[in-house]
């Protein structure tokens, strides 16, 4: 009777270690099919957070631009996320001369 709490115990973090690892191996899985998925004209997100579109694919790296004319080449594993294009910031000026949004109260 005295050893029925211990070996709760030990079920419970073996069954908590269990869940973590199936969890991480999720998440490893889904980044490496985004990262395999990846296409020119995407939208997406560097782990250090540059937004980007992704120009040309290949197979260890993609190049990324970032503006116009603005080309850099990344490691495919740099690709954390893909950004549907309905949610990029509508701060962000899509054409050299655009300015963003107009102001509230602007005509």
């Amino acid at each position: 009777m005295e050893a029925l709490p211990n070996l709760l115990l030990l079920v419970l973090a073996a069954g908590l270690a269990f869940l973590v690892l199936t969890r991480g191996r999720q998440q490893r899985q889904s980044l490496r099919d985004t990262q395999d998925a990846l296409a020119p004209g995407m939208q997406v997100m560097t782990g250090s957070g540059l937004f980007a579109r992704v120009v040309e694919v290949e197979p260890d790296a993609v190049v990324l631009e970032t503006g116009p004319g603005q080309r850099s080449r990344w490691l495919r594993q740099a690709i954390v996320r893909v950004v549907p294009d309905e949610t990029r910031d509508a701060d962000v000026p899509d054409e050299p001369g655009d300015t963003g949004p107009a102001p509230p109260g602007a005509p």
